[in-house]
């Protein structure tokens, strides 16, 4: 019976490492999930820090919500110019409004009268921050 009662004990103690083991890889396992959780919520945040500060970068870019002016045409919709454009957006007609005095040095985008390049945060159509008189 002792060989009996030895073989037992062995095999107790295999199944005990065994658990052992099984349980020391799944913690592994846990512990790797959790590590990919977290990498990913880190990578959402910088995406989301990356669009938000892309947006900003976007927002300096817009011009002034302002018109210089609006006309309207037979069709009764009023089209909006701002003071930097030479012509309408909408239409293409000239802007009565604009005053060719600077322009863009990087990429020669008029921007209009000295006073509207002065407001603008940056040439709308490169980023520039480089007026220049004409």
């Amino acid at each position: 019976m002792t060989e009996n009662a030895d073989k037992t004990k062995a095999n107790e103690e295999l199944i005990a490492a065994l658990k052992k083991e099984a349980a020391d890889a799944h913690a592994e396992v846990e512990k790797t999930k959790k590590e990919i959780q977290a990498a990913h919520a880190r990578e959402m945040k910088a995406k989301k820090e990356a669009t938000s500060k892309e947006e900003k970068q976007t927002s300096t870019l817009t011009p002034p919500p302002e018109p210089a002016s609006v006309h309207g045409h037979e069709e009764g919709k009023p089209h909006y110019i701002g003071a930097w454009q030479k012509f309408c957006p909408t239409c293409g007609d000239p802007n009565p409004d604009f005053k060719d005095e600077t322009e863009c040095a990087d990429c020669h985008t008029h921007l209009g009268a000295k006073e509207v390049a002065e407001k603008l945060k940056a040439c709308p159509n490169c980023g520039g921050h480089n007026a220049k008189r004409l």
